[in-house]
């Protein structure tokens, strides 16, 4: 029943971090075609500093995640294609930079504030 709501609060939170993150930090941010709706269940970010950067997000108390740590062609569902690492390296790198932000329809837009003044300030300091 909250479903419409909360796909709306996840793209009040999806603005509010393209608003406040921007390439200039380093960051690869989502880009979204104007003739389509997103539902924002991740919102996933892009930097080739990934693991230091969340280090310090996660001192700073900020939690992310690394939803998709292997690329689908190193996945054990695909090893009958036999591809070992190096036979996809756009997707290996973009797998090795990707690390999602907290997203969903119970944080606050003041914590969203909060979680991108950590990534700015951490950003800064890798």
């Amino acid at each position: 029943p909250s479903l419409d709501a909360d796909n709306a609060h996840r793209a009040k939170i999806a603005n509010r971090y393209l608003a406040g993150l921007d390439r200039s930090l380093g960051l690869t941010l989502p880009q979204i075609a104007e003739d389509c709706d997103h539902v924002w269940h991740l919102f996933v970010v892009r930097h080739p500093q990934r693991d230091k950067l969340q280090r310090r997000l996660t001192e700073f108390g900020v939690g992310t995640m690394i939803h998709y740590p292997v690329p689908p062609h190193l996945q054990p569902a695909y090893e009958d294609l036999n591809l070992t690492e190096g036979s996809l390296p756009i997707s290996e790198s973009i797998h090795r930079d990707v690390m999602s932000l907290p997203m969903g329809p119970t944080i606050a837009l003041e914590e969203v504030d909060d979680v991108i003044r950590a990534v700015r300030r951490a950003v800064a300091e890798v």
